[in-house]
């Protein structure tokens, strides 16, 4: 059992350095689009039509990447109102509780994002990009869902392993 969590370990770690990756690109495109477009518009007055749809889409996927970084981290929307009261045990059990409710949650809204995410496929637009269809733009959506889920059983074997410890 050690040696699969050793492996989702690692493969988590590799998905933290490449979400990293995605984020700082993804808000260095955010930033250059948004200045070019204010330059362009203040020197040249025009504008590029797809600077709009650009922008929106990084938004999402900066939030939604960012987001799941925060779940590695523990540093995601929580109660923590419980936990703080309680000792031993029954603040373990209050914790794993707590990351098992979020779990539950995020795999009934994958569930949800895929099917959305199929419908959109399905109905084939390419108004954003260049061609590039709408469904990809919101295929972030499910993989934080996902991700979260994962993400839940590292952190509900590491609460219980730090509770292990101490005692």
């Amino acid at each position: 059992m050690s040696k699969i969590f050793d492996l989702l370990d690692a493969a988590n770690l590799y998905l933290v350095r490449f979400e990293k990756i995605i984020v700082f690109v993804v808000l260095m495109l955010m930033i250059t689009v948004a200045f070019g477009q204010v330059v362009v518009r203040n020197l040249f007055s025009f504008g590029f039509m797809w600077a709009d749809q650009v922008m929106r889409s990084s938004v999402l996927w900066v939030a939604f990447i960012g987001a799941a970084l925060a779940t590695n981290y523990i540093r995601h929307i929580r109660v923590d109102v419980f936990p703080r009261y309680l000792t031993g045990r029954k603040q373990m059990i209050a914790e794993v509780s707590a990351v098992v409710l979020l779990m539950v949650a995020c795999v009934f809204f994958a569930i949800a994002a895929m099917d959305y995410l199929m419908v959109q496929r399905k109905s084939s637009l390419n108004l954003l990009l260049f061609g590039i269809p709408d469904w990809t733009m919101i295929a972030v959506i499910p993989y934080f869902f996902i991700i979260t889920v994962f993400r839940c059983i590292i952190n509900i074997r590491n609460i219980i392993t730090e509770y292990m410890g101490s005692t």
